[in-house]
């Protein structure tokens, strides 16, 4: 991919959370990794979705997301999408130190 067609960082993030529909059948939302790093090279845009009832919709919503932000950011979307009780049990939230931004 050509590294000149890729929107700048904050750009980019700020593409994703105006486009907030994008993301109805999840309960939150949030985006973390080097995307938020201004000092840091970002190979993709790390995002994480929590919902609380599984739908067969969820799937159809990921990749709905994925190809919304590959085509529209040009960074590849490394998208992790669980129920709240999956993210309890690992701990992810947690585990990313409060470095990220809750876009829903």
């Amino acid at each position: 991919m050509d590294i000149s067609m890729k929107l700048n960082k904050i750009e980019a993030i700020n593409l994703i959370k105006k486009n907030i529909d994008l993301f109805c059948f999840f309960d939150k939302s949030y985006i973390f990794g080097s995307i938020l790093k201004s000092d840091k090279y970002s190979e993709d845009i790390d995002v994480l979705l929590l919902y609380s009832t599984f739908s067969y919709d969820i799937q159809k919503s990921v990749n709905e997301i994925i190809e919304f932000i590959e085509q529209k950011t040009f960074y590849p979307a490394d998208i992790t999408a669980l129920s709240f009780e999956e993210e309890k049990e690992m701990g992810f939230i947690d585990k990313l130190d409060k470095k990220y931004i809750c876009i829903k």
